[in-house]
């Protein structure tokens, strides 16, 4: 019995996949914010990476800031690029194809020179808890 050769259709393409210019657009809007900065509004974020890449890109890094909620706190460790962080503080989001809160997104990362202070007036086998907090000054809210 031999068998068939099939042929296949042109492979679907996931319209739910992000591009690599996408990618790219949204990381560089991302790779944009700086720790020591002020968080920045997502609404804001979403129209530079709208600009830079489209609507593809805008929705990528929607999603981004989503994931980033949650941050990876394990990952913030002296000499380790930062974590991308966001938080809420009830502001809604303004465009009109998406909706939601319009978090603050911003960068985490160690005080470098406040963990070696900490590590040097440790006791043995003492640690010092560690406290992150979302300030936001007079610039970042509008």
């Amino acid at each position: 019995m031999a068998l068939e050769d099939v042929e296949y259709d042109e492979p679907l393409i996931d319209p739910r996949l992000f591009d690599d210019e996408a990618w790219a657009a949204a990381e560089s809007v991302l790779e944009g914010l700086i720790p020591e900065d002020e968080p920045v509004r997502l609404s804001d974020l979403v129209q530079q990476a709208r600009l830079a890449g489209g609507e593809s890109a805008a929705d990528m890094l929607r999603l981004r800031a989503m994931t980033a909620l949650a941050p990876q706190f394990d990952l913030i460790a002296p000499g380790r690029p930062s974590v991308l962080a966001a938080g809420i503080d009830g502001v809604r989001l303004p465009d009109g194809s998406l909706w939601g809160d319009d978090l603050l997104v911003g960068r985490l990362a160690p005080d470098e020179d406040a963990l070696r202070q900490a590590g040097s007036d440790a006791e043995p086998g003492f640690t010092h808890p560690v406290q992150l907090q979302l300030v936001v000054g007079s610039g970042a809210a509008r």
